[in-house]
């Protein structure tokens, strides 16, 4: 029931705010940005699902895979967060080679090596409003 979202891109927060005017929907970059750390407490299960899925640049890949979870992940422990369910991705498992698969590799491994309570969760495939990769239409 008490619900706080954290998005850096402004049409997803004003998308958000639109649909869920009952959650706190903060617009701040985790990787850069500290104040969303304030919002947390003990009790708090947080629930990691940020990733960069696509860039011809590898440093949005770090920064938002591996950057963003050193963060996180400093943040829960200093406020001695209950849970965290990390959502990782089917590709750790993969003979795949390149930023994305390697960066979430190493974003499981900083979770599982935090020494916090937490599950990880592998979809093998998710889409939504904002996933160019699985969304389209044919025009017959």
């Amino acid at each position: 029931s008490n619900i706080i979202a954290i998005d850096k891109h402004p049409a997803n927060t004003q998308i958000l705010r639109d649909l869920h005017p009952d959650i706190t929907v903060l617009e701040q970059d985790i990787t850069h940005d500290v104040q969303w750390c304030d919002y947390l407490n003990e009790q708090t299960i947080l629930i990691m699902l940020q990733a960069q899925i696509g860039s011809k640049s590898a440093k949005e890949f770090v920064d938002n895979n591996i950057l963003s979870t050193e963060k996180v992940l400093q943040c829960a422990k200093q406020k001695n967060i209950a849970y965290i369910v990390h959502v990782s991705s089917s590709v750790v498992e993969s003979v795949a080679d390149d930023d994305y698969t390697n960066t979430k590799k190493q974003q499981e491994e900083l979770v599982a090596r935090s020494g916090l309570k937490h599950c990880v969760l592998r979809p093998t495939l998710m889409f939504g409003w904002f996933d160019r990769k699985h969304l389209g239409c044919r025009v017959l």
